[in-house]
């Protein structure tokens, strides 16, 4: 009898805290600049009260994210029976629309990591003096970046700037506040106009733990 080992080990997906509305209101309004806070509240509070007054209403309803509809459990006796709690009971029946279950596996993307040490991410850059989530900065500016797993037991958080098509890394002027989800900081006075990458940095050497922002900053 022969044995494999294909199976001997399996994958977990590292969890990371959950999104709840208010942080998705916030990153959708860094993807569309033209669109209030306001009206985005608005407009998700009207989406889920008109949902909910469709399907109670018996129409099953479709987004391009959910199917959903309700059903009653139970058996009745006769035509007459009817509706009784202790043995009936109304279900709400929610599932993936087939297109968007489609783009979220072909989209996803697997590494090998270790779950002790999840990489600091970086979701958004809020920029002081304008009270804004945005990319466009001044040199010198007060920011806030929002994400998380930025800090780690007894190892110091860096935070760093690379200009485009370069390898030096810049360190920020002043870190004032470092938390797990927020780092407070100044750029450089100095800061030449173009475009930057920015990195949050946990430790050092070859064990150090980075995470880089998907987007460029634009210096002016």
């Amino acid at each position: 009898m022969s044995t494999s080992d294909e199976n001997k080990y399996m994958a977990n997906v590292v969890k990371k805290k959950t999104i709840e509305q208010e942080e998705l209101v916030d990153i959708m309004l860094g993807k569309n600049t033209t669109v209030t806070r306001q009206d985005t509240l608005v407009v998700m509070d009207l989406l889920r009260e008109t949902v909910m007054e469709q399907i109670l209403s018996g129409f099953p309803v479709k987004t391009d994210l959910f199917k959903a509809n309700v059903s009653i459990r139970g058996g009745f006796v006769s035509s007459d029976d009817g509706f009784d709690e202790s043995r009936h009971r109304v279900c709400v029946n929610i599932k993936p629309v087939d297109d968007f279950k489609a783009d979220l596996i072909k989209n996803a993307r697997v590494e090998h990591v270790d779950p002790s040490q999840s990489k600091p991410f970086i979701r958004q850059v809020f920029d002081y003096e304008s009270q804004e989530l945005r990319d466009d900065l001044a040199a010198g500016a007060l920011i806030g970046l929002k994400g998380a797993n930025f800090t780690e037991e007894n190892r110091e958080t860096q935070v760093y700037l690379t200009r485009e098509g370069e390898t030096e890394k810049i360190e920020v002027g002043k870190i004032f506040q470092v938390k797990g989800r927020s780092v407070l900081c100044f750029l450089p006075d100095d800061l030449e106009a173009g475009n930057y990458s920015v990195s949050v940095v946990i430790g050092e050497g070859a064990r150090a733990n980075q995470g880089t922002y998907e987007n460029l900053l634009t210096i002016a």
